[in-house]
């Protein structure tokens, strides 16, 4: 298969590359053009295209970001009502932008933050000082109307009288607590100003919040975070039992998971146990298995949820070096094809569209939150290709990834190590092959072009067009066993 693709590659005239319809510098002059006049689907869109060209420039990061929060110039962010600091545009520009621009955005989100909190502060203050202030007329009042003597005697008696309001209101909000509404008992017990144990209730309300919080987790079977919820909680009610009864759960999962094969997503599970039961021991043979070079370990599921049922593909993954608690894992298996690149034009790995769907679909569908903890981002420098004038392109980092002509002869010691056996899942959906091609991240004798591994086992110099879709995946990533 790998010698006829390359045929059909060797005879592919090289198409020149398209030029872009507007470059970037006149695109972003018009998306700020438009951002002044207030126009922000079209600033939006300009920005849009310029980061289609290179998703590396901090201006259209900027401008995507004044278009969404409705601003005409940089200097007006400083006026947004609320800190932007969380927004995925400024967190992308924040990425790229140079020092000083960055130091402004900051110094931006500083500034709304201090603003809002000196407001909150003022409001306060204000709502005080009114209240002082009405205090003093009322009473003033009285002693004007009634002497010395008979203004002490009804101090007195507004004594017992607002000490009577507040007990009242302390006892309302003991009602509300103990009727379970733990927020509007808060808001109550904040009220009274620390009249009586107020501050001791509100510390005991926002503990019982966490309770509930971590009881609804627990029936949940979300065990992990209802284990952090109760750990937090030490010794409030039964919290310290309800912790042990959670790592009763996570143990009995562990137990299953081995059973299953799944000794990576156990070995993450043991470490939240803490000495629990023989769990240290159980985790110390989990680890020798999953550093062990050569074996053969689960981790992750692939393909659509099948109808009535809640199984997918598993997949297995070979266990290629281990460095300190950290461990290189490459599929073991052919699951599924992509091309390198949608369309047929000149690209690299930093810019191919397999990069994008392994790091982003593939790796939200296939792996749980408690997977991605363990995955490592691994730093990428482009393999240069000795033979030919390619542009090997710009460095890379990344979760998920594939690997290049020299960590394919490195790791794999012979073509028969190499060659990669189709899954059941493959062969159902129409693979009769028992070995198939499989890309590298590598360019090929043009950038048109990505190195493979054939069927055979065999790593290829001249590559295959970016964009046939007969391919399949090899992705790889390092995790971490700490």
């Amino acid at each position: 298969m790998a010698e006829d693709s390359e045929k059909l590659g060797s005879n592919q005239t090289a198409e020149n590359k398209s030029s872009s319809a507007m470059d970037s510098v006149s695109m972003l002059k018009r998306a700020f053009a438009f951002l002044y006049e207030g126009d922000w689907a079209n600033a939006r869109q300009c920005c849009d295209m310029v980061l289609r060209q290179d998703s590396k420039i901090a201006q259209a990061h900027l401008g995507r970001l004044m278009a969404e929060l409705h601003v005409k110039k940089m200097v007006e962010l400083a006026d947004c009502k609320q800190p932007f600091d969380k927004n995925d545009n400024y967190r992308k520009l924040m990425r790229y932008a140079d020092p000083k621009l960055i130091e402004t955005l900051k110094n931006y989100t500083e500034k709304i933050k201090a603003r809002i909190e000196a407001e909150k502060k003022a409001r306060e203050e204000q709502l005080r000082a009114e209240k002082a202030l009405a205090r003093r007329k009322t009473i003033n009042k009285i002693l004007t109307i009634s002497g010395i003597v008979c203004g002490c005697v009804i101090a007195i008696v507004i004594f017992w009288y607002t000490l009577g309001i507040q007990l009242k209101d302390y006892y309302n909000a003991v009602s509300l607590k103990r009727n379970s509404y733990y927020e509007d008992a808060i808001k109550a017990f904040s009220a009274l100003n620390g009249f009586m144990d107020s501050e001791l209730q509100i510390v005991e309300c926002k503990n019982f919040i966490k309770y509930d919080k971590a009881l609804n987790l627990f029936d949940s079977n979300r065990y992990e975070e209802a284990l952090e919820i109760f750990e937090e909680l030490g010794d409030f009610r039964d919290s310290k039992e309800r912790l042990n009864a959670v790592k009763d759960s996570i143990y009995e999962i562990v137990s299953s998971m081995i059973g299953e094969g799944n000794s990576i997503e156990a070995f993450y599970m043991l470490s939240l146990l803490n000495n629990h039961k023989d769990s240290e021991e159980i985790k110390k043979k989990m680890l020798q298995e999953i550093q062990t070079v050569g074996n053969i370990v689960a981790f992750g599921n692939y393909g659509k949820v099948k109808e009535n049922s809640d199984n997918r593909e598993k997949i297995l993954w070979k266990v290629l070096a281990q460095n300190g608690d950290n461990v290189l894992l490459v599929m073991n298996e052919a699951i599924d094809c992509k091309p390198y690149n949608k369309e047929r034009k000149d690209v690299t790995w930093d810019s191919c569209t397999l990069r994008k769907w392994l790091n982003e679909e593939f790796l939200n569908t296939s792996f749980k939150k408690n997977h991605k903890k363990i995955m490592q981002i691994t730093h990428l420098e482009p393999e240069s290709e000795p033979y030919y004038d390619t542009d090997s392109g710009t460095a890379t980092d990344d979760s998920i990834f594939l690997l290049d002509k020299a960590e394919a002869e490195k790791y794999f010691h012979s073509d028969e190590e190499r060659k990669y056996k189709v899954t059941d899942f493959a062969k159902s959906s129409g693979v009769t092959d028992e070995t198939v091609v499989w890309w590298l991240r590598s360019v090929g004798r043009n950038n048109e072009m990505a190195s493979c591994v054939n069927a055979n086992g065999v790593i290829g110099d001249l590559g295959n067009p970016v964009n046939f879709g007969n391919i399949f995946i090899r992705p790889a990533m390092w995790i971490s066993l700490k």
